[in-house]
């Protein structure tokens, strides 16, 4: 096993409000010792904490704030070699990642229940967070992206979403209408990991060698592992996401990865911020 450098970035935010709902996963991760677990498999490991104080009049400019802190933190990480490892309250977080990262061209691998592939003329809610892979792809607030720069936008061409099972009705024909490869739960159950995820990531790995990979905790289980107030019926076993995450570290270079939405009150027992631990410990592993 080859010793890596791992710079873990903490955004406690729960869209504008701080440790609150989802936002208290980030520091749950690091209480519960997930600095130890990565430095006793022999890995260096720093760890960093995001406040966003700049003065904000509205929610998407605070998320944007909070998302060049990010995007600022995975460039200064990646300056140093180190691999920026982000736990995060909310999705949005990974639109940070990406726009911190300059090397072209780049890959999506997300995991999430959910599409989050919502834009303001078709969310039910206008919840920010279902639109971030939109965001990512150029097709909503691209305004906001620009300031990011590094890889946005990203084509949609080179995104892979794993284990989606619940999406809005008008959400689901944005995602059937664009580029992106779906590998829905039920496939990767019916086939197995290697099986359902293989042929896209060869497709993938013939565009870019590099990816960012996004973990929405939500994607397992809900009814054994319960992750935050969106549950998804059906979802993956920790078993089946770690053997997808094995796949992709054989198929593609992982250059940054993402963590987010654990809400520690919908998991009283600890299961999943458990799994959680675990799967982060499984990507470090398949890192290059």
């Amino acid at each position: 096993m080859n010793m890596k450098s791992i710079q873990l970035i903490a955004v406690p935010y729960h869209l504008d409000k701080e440790r609150v709902g989802m936002g208290c996963g980030p520091e749950a991760y690091l209480q519960h010792g997930v600095e130890k677990i990565l430095k006793d498999a022999g890995h260096a490991v720093s760890t960093e904490i995001l406040q966003q104080k700049e003065p904000v009049t509205n929610q998407i400019d605070f998320i944007l704030a909070l998302q060049k802190q990010v995007a600022a933190r995975v460039s200064a990480a990646l300056q140093r070699n180190q691999f920026p490892f982000i736990l995060s309250g909310n999705c949005n977080s990974s639109i940070g990642v990406i726009g911190g990262m300059s090397s072209q061209p780049l890959g999506l691998i997300w995991f999430d229940a959910h599409g989050d592939f919502n834009t303001p003329a078709t969310s039910p809610s206008g919840f920010f967070d279902g639109m971030s892979i939109a965001v990512i792809a150029g097709l909503c607030y691209d305004e906001f992206a620009k300031t990011l720069g590094g890889c946005l936008p990203l084509p949609a061409s080179r995104f892979v979403h794993l284990g989606g099972r619940d999406f809005d009705a008008e959400e689901l024909d944005n995602l059937q209408k664009s580029d992106v490869t779906l590998i829905p739960a039920a496939q990767i159950q019916q086939a197995g990991a290697s099986e359902a995820v293989k042929p896209a990531l060869k497709n993938l790995a013939e565009k870019t060698p590099a990816v960012h990979l996004h973990l929405d905790i939500d994607v397992l289980n809900s009814q054994d592992y319960p992750a935050n107030e969106f549950p998804a019926p059906g979802g993956l076993s920790p078993e089946e996401l770690q053997s997808a995450i094995d796949v992709i570290g054989q198929s593609l270079s992982i250059r940054s990865a993402t963590i987010s939405a654990y809400n520690p009150a919908y998991d009283p027992t600890g299961k999943t911020l458990r799994a959680g631990l675990r799967l982060i410990h499984r990507i470090v592993e398949n890192i290059t």
